[in-house]
């Protein structure tokens, strides 16, 4: 929603920058497929958390 409200990024450039980054494991979501809607949940995948130098 920020994404539409908040920035000038359009949706498309959100499913984009959201396909690419599910596509590299940087996130993954819950469920896996499906549209992307209020109910989708996205947390960092497993790439992202081993890059992590926290």
């Amino acid at each position: 929603m920020n994404t539409l409200t908040a920035t000038v990024y359009r949706a498309a450039d959100t499913v984009g920058a959201l396909t690419s980054l599910l596509h590299s494991g940087a996130v993954r979501r819950d469920p896996e497929h499906g549209r992307l809607g209020g109910d989708v949940l996205i947390t960092a995948g497993p790439a992202a958390a081993a890059r992590s130098t926290a």
